[in-house]
């Protein structure tokens, strides 16, 4: 089968110097796909056939290939704003636990079927010619694909890698429907190999379910499913949280959270929030109540006297109790300290928009703003808000770009915003008058500034000289701890 489509010049320009060089390369992986689709792709991995690895690298030694090793047999290339990964086809044998746990082998003239077979789903194992554009799909990955069916290509090597379940995650919610049952079978038989998975590898396929999926609540139901949900406690404790009828007639905590996920894709596709937030707030619709669990007062609470019946199905301080839970879930996906600072002061502060909304001052938004965005926080209000599929006639808590759909608390987090931004409150006390006071500069400047400029916030009235004892305590407190 010949597929339609146009490779870019950069695309081609390699394929020529490896042709040239009697070499013979297919497009593997995503980007055959999206071939597949009509669409252009954004993933170019290139198999090359025939060439050694040290040749590989000669033949593009005029471009600064990034070389990622004879071990991967893998080079990364940059042309003409494209990034391709060139790569051997290489022969895999498990020596051990782990992702990495394997023994690796180039194998420049491999039959291209068996470098095929060690692929994870039969849609991946399928290349196209560069050259001649003709499909080769030597394990029905075609036919499973127009199914959306999703299928290991060879069930005896698919369950050396648990990896592999979690690319299912997310590539049942991008790019199939259903999975296979016997591959089912597979998935739920390797949930004690959990352990052996880099913690980089766990984000980065969380990171394409929720930044790349249009419905990320099916990959979440999807670790259910398989039996895999118990490795991430904080979101398995979720099921078991009943909510207020009244409120939440959607059911218990994890359905609403699956809804209020699947709202924020609405943000990530149609803001022009910072791509950075982007990402931090599709984590934190998935997180934003963990802390429920922990702080709903149940039925049996009343019963025993514990709470009076007017608190039932109230969680009082979940946005706060859900801070480190939230920590620990994103600890366990990545050490980007940023992104999970990020993360869990929205979790920790989605509550405040609600708090704010009656009596709030411009001064209280001023010093939510420097936690978290206001515009950032503004959308979290509103997806949460969305998270109950009753909300507003046919709205079906989906989709917030909804014209008719008016959310007052987050609106007016909007306003806010711009109020602030086009008259942000200037910062009186800075690091001169710390210095002017005789104090060095270093790290704990930023929190004795930081304590002043709130203090201003709270209390517009206070003097110059009264800022800057708030900063001098602050500072000579941190000094103490110290």
């Amino acid at each position: 089968m010949k597929v339609e489509c146009n490779f870019p010049a950069a695309v081609m320009m390699a394929a020529d110097r490896i042709k040239s060089a009697g070499g013979r390369c297919l497009l593997v992986g995503g980007g055959v796909l999206a071939a597949l689709d009509g669409d252009d792709p954004k993933d170019w991995d290139i198999e090359v056939y025939g060439l050694s690895y040290n040749k590989l690298q000669h033949i593009f030694s005029t471009e600064a290939p990034k070389l990622v090793g004879n071990q991967f047999g893998i080079i990364k290339l940059s042309l003409d704003g494209l990034e391709l990964d060139i790569s051997l086809p290489r022969r895999e044998n498990k020596v051990g636990l782990g992702h990495k746990g394997f023994d690796i082998e180039l194998v420049p003239d491999m039959d291209e079927e068996e470098a095929g077979r060690r692929r994870d789903f039969s849609i991946n194992s399928m290349g196209i010619d560069i050259h001649t554009k003709v499909l080769s799909d030597w394990f029905g990955g075609l036919e499973d694909y127009r199914k959306g069916i999703l299928r290991a290509t060879d069930p005896k090597t698919f369950v050396e890698d648990p990896l592999r379940v979690l690319r299912g995650m997310q590539l049942l919610a991008r790019k199939a429907k259903y999975i296979y049952p016997n591959t089912m079978i597979l998935m739920n038989g390797m949930a004690d190999t959990f352990p052996e998975l880099p913690k980089e590898r766990l984000c980065e396929e969380w990171d394409k379910l929720l930044m790349k999926s249009d419905k990320p609540s099916v990959g979440v139901d999807f670790l259910v499913d398989v039996g895999w949900m118990h490795w991430f406690p904080e979101l398995d404790a979720l099921e078991d949280c009943g909510q207020n009828p009244d409120w939440h007639p959607e059911g218990n905590v994890f359905i609403h959270s699956k809804h209020v996920v699947d709202s924020a894709v609405w943000v990530r596709d149609n803001t022009t929030l910072d791509p950075f937030w982007k990402k931090a707030l599709m984590y934190a619709a998935l997180l934003h109540d963990v802390g429920k669990p922990d702080t709903t007062v149940t039925p049996s609470m009343i019963e025993q006297g514990l709470f009076p019946k007017e608190r039932l199905w109230t969680a009082q301080g979940h946005d706060k109790a859900g801070e480190p839970l939230a920590e620990t879930f994103m600890r366990r996906l990545t050490n980007n300290k940023k992104l999970i600072k990020a993360v869990v002061s929205i979790v920790g502060n989605h509550m405040q928009p609600f708090s704010l909304f009656e009596k709030g001052k411009k001064s209280a938004y001023e010093r939510l703003h420097r936690k978290v965005p206001l515009d950032v926080i503004g959308w979290m209000s509103k997806c949460d808000s969305c998270g109950r599929p009753d909300h507003m006639p046919g709205h079906q808590g989906r989709c917030i770009g909804d014209p008719d759909y008016e959310h007052k608390i987050s609106k007016k987090v909007f306003e806010r915003y711009s109020d602030i931004m086009n008259e942000p409150a200037p910062q009186i006390i800075g690091g001169k008058h710390l210095m002017e006071a005789g104090f060095k500069p270093g790290p704990a400047f930023r929190d004795a500034l930081r304590a002043a400029h709130d203090a201003q916030l709270d209390n517009p009235s206070l003097s110059e000289d009264d800022l800057l004892k708030v900063a001098i305590d602050q500072l000579l407190g941190n000094i103490t701890e110290l």
